[in-house]
């Protein structure tokens, strides 16, 4: 999945050092959110989240997976949109149907 980058953990960044006035400073609060716990948590479980797939899984546990990352992110007060849970859906059962 190199180069890939979902939209909120690039949003998250980009809030964060767009205003940074050196490099310094921008690594420095990119250190700074990556270091929070909960931060690390968000962006774990939304990687998660966008680079799982259907593979061998029976879709009954596709989209279990799907639901408990969703609901692990709402814990943590990052919640995600019902109408990304349907692309993730869509996208893996596409992919599939390609094969």
């Amino acid at each position: 999945m190199g180069g890939r980058c979902s939209y909120g953990i690039r949003d998250r960044v980009v809030s964060k050092v767009n205003t940074s006035t050196s490099s310094v400073e921008a690594w420095g609060r990119m250190i700074g959110l990556f270091a929070n716990p909960s931060s690390s948590r968000i962006i774990g479980l939304t990687g998660q989240l966008t680079t799982i797939n259907l593979g061998t899984l029976p879709i009954k546990d596709y989209l279990g997976k799907l639901q408990d990352l969703a609901k692990e992110l709402a814990f943590v007060n990052a919640h995600v949109l019902e109408t990304n849970l349907i692309i993730h859906t869509l996208n893996a059962l596409c992919l599939e149907l390609r094969r």
